[in-house]
C-alpha cells in the first residue's frame, strides 16, 4: 500500500501586541545651586519702581513659581506693604502683632543685607532666612514638619539682638544673642547684614549692625536643615514687624547674597 506524503501544516500566525508603557517616574528638576557671592535679590532692582508707588495687601508678582522674586503678605494684623518710588522705600504696616512679608527668593547659606528703621523702640524687626515655613501652604499640604522647616531668624531690638531657629512652626529653639550698646535710635536707617551658613554640622549665623560685628554663634539645627536641595528648590526669606498694637517698619536696599 503507498501512503501519501504528509505535508505539515503552515505555521499558525499570531499578532504581536505592543507593550504596554510603563509609567515613568517624576524626576525632580534640577536645580543649579547659585554659586557663593552671587546676588540672588536687590529691591532696587527686582521692584518694578517704574510703576510708581504701590501698596501690597495680598501678592506682587507670582507666588505659583518658586524663586520668581514675588512679594507676599501674610499673619496678622491685615499686614500691607508699601513701596515709595522716590526712595525705593519698603514700608511694612500692620494692626496686629507680627505682620510679615514674604520674598520668594531660594535660599541656603546666605547674607541678607538692608537698612531698617523702627518706628518705635516698643517694637522690633525680624528677619528669617533658609525659610520654608509656608511651603505646606504653597504647594504640598500634606507636606509634613520636616519639610516645613521655618528657617534661621535675626530679632533686632533698640537695645539687643537675638537669633532663634524656627523648626517648624510653633516650635523654636534658641540661639546667640546680645545687647546694644550704644542702643539704636527709632526713627533713624541702621545697616543690618545677618549671615547664615554651614560649620561644623551647625549653622552659623553672624549679625553686624552699623558695620560692626554684635552677635555670632552656632545653633545645633535638626538634619532637615541641611537638605540644601530642598532649599534651593524652593525656600523664601522674610521680613515681619513685631508690635503689639501695629506700627510701621521701614526698610531700603533690601539684599540677599549667597554664601
Amino acid at each position: 500500500m503507498s501512503h501519501g506524503t504528509i505535508t505539515d501544516p503552515a505555521p499558525r500566525q499570531f499578532k504581536k501586541t505592543a507593550p504596554t508603557p510603563q509609567p515613568q517616574p517624576e524626576v525632580p528638576p534640577v536645580v543649579t545651586p547659585p554659586a557663593a557671592g552671587t546676588l540672588l535679590y536687590d529691591s532696587n532692582v527686582d521692584i518694578d519702581w517704574t510703576k510708581g508707588d504701590q501698596k501690597i495687601e495680598d501678592i506682587l508678582g507670582d507666588d505659583s513659581k518658586p524663586n520668581s522674586k514675588y512679594i507676599r503678605m501674610n499673619a496678622s494684623g491685615s499686614p500691607r506693604m508699601y513701596l515709595v518710588a522716590a526712595t525705593k522705600e519698603l514700608i511694612l504696616e500692620h494692626d496686629g502683632k507680627y505682620g510679615r512679608a514674604y520674598f520668594g527668593v531660594c535660599n541656603y547659606n546666605s547674607r541678607l543685607e538692608c537698612e531698617f528703621k523702627l518706628d518705635s523702640c516698643s517694637n522690633n524687626a525680624s528677619f528669617k532666612v533658609r525659610n520654608r515655613h509656608q511651603y505646606a501652604d504653597t504647594v504640598d499640604a500634606n507636606a509634613p514638619n520636616e519639610q516645613k522647616q521655618g528657617g534661621q531668624g535675626c530679632a533686632v531690638h533698640c537695645d539687643s539682638v537675638e537669633n532663634d531657629l524656627e523648626v517648624y512652626h510653633g516650635k523654636e529653639m534658641g540661639g546667640p544673642s546680645a545687647s546694644l550698646s550704644p542702643k539704636l535710635a527709632a526713627g533713624q536707617y541702621h545697616k543690618l547684614e545677618f549671615s547664615c551658613f554651614d560649620k561644623g554640622g551647625k549653622i552659623h549665623v553672624i549679625d553686624k549692625i552699623n558695620g560692626k560685628v554684635v552677635s555670632e554663634g552656632d545653633i545645633a539645627a535638626p538634619s532637615q536643615f541641611f537638605n540644601k536641595a530642598e532649599f534651593d528648590a524652593w525656600s523664601e526669606f522674610w521680613v515681619r514687624l513685631n508690635a503689639d498694637s501695629g506700627g510701621k517698619l521701614y526698610i531700603k536696599n533690601l539684599k540677599m547674597y549667597a554664601l
